[in-house]
């Protein structure tokens, strides 16, 4: 039996292999139960992860996908112009902000010229998840806005491609209907200076090495 790829996680992560060049060479950062994975492999792109979770890397190996069990930091350090694109979802939150600037110099590196680095966090604008949902994970360590990202990069020879909330997480517990309606009021509320309130759970950038 194939694996299901239409779960609520799959369908939020399909957008961001249109980034990518088809057939590309992508590598997954902390790629955890390794969904991704699963799409890049449906979608034919050449997909590696890396995590230091050896319960989920043996999950992730016994599907046929390709994982390495590695400190993420050390496994990229060896890594030069090697791939033609990087993701990395839900991870740098559990870093300081010396180690996260350290993760996006590595990437830069890991990266074959003109090759594309993806980032999606929690959206330090979302309601819900600065009030609970980023908390409940004892081994999160602070946001980062999209902000702090461009500044980072941007120096380091980046384009920012694009970048902002993640429409997709905004009302995803919702039923069509109520989240249409409600997305018409975040227009409004944004109009009034106040739209943060409906602010998507994640945030993401897209960035490309010049």
């Amino acid at each position: 039996m194939g694996m299901n790829l239409d779960t609520m996680k799959h369908r939020i992560m399909r957008k961001y292999l249109l980034w990518f060049p088809a057939g590309g060479r992508i590598l997954d950062v902390g790629s955890g139960d390794g969904d991704f994975l699963d799409l890049l492999k449906n979608d034919c792109f050449i997909g590696e992860g890396v995590d230091s979770d050896a319960s989920k890397v043996f999950k992730t190996r016994s599907r046929g996908l390709t994982v390495f069990l590695s400190d993420a930091k050390e496994f990229i350090r060896h890594k030069v112009s090697k791939y033609d694109g990087i993701f990395c979802s839900n991870f740098l939150e559990h870093f300081q902000p010396a180690d996260v600037t350290d993760f996006l110099g590595l990437f830069r590196t890991a990266l074959k010229p003109g090759g594309r680095l993806i980032i999606v966090g929690p959206n330090p604008r979302s309601l819900r998840m600065v009030t609970e949902t980023f908390w409940i994970d004892p081994t999160h360590v602070r946001f980062y806005p999209n902000r702090f990202f461009h500044d980072v990069l941007v120096p380091m020879g980046f384009d920012v491609l694009e970048s902002g909330d993640d429409v997709e997480t905004r009302f995803r517990r919702l039923p069509n209907v109520i989240a249409s309606t409600l997305a018409v009021v975040k227009k409004v509320m944004r109009w009034l200076g106040t739209g943060y309130i409906f602010e998507g759970d994640e945030i993401y950038m897209v960035a490309e090495k010049r």
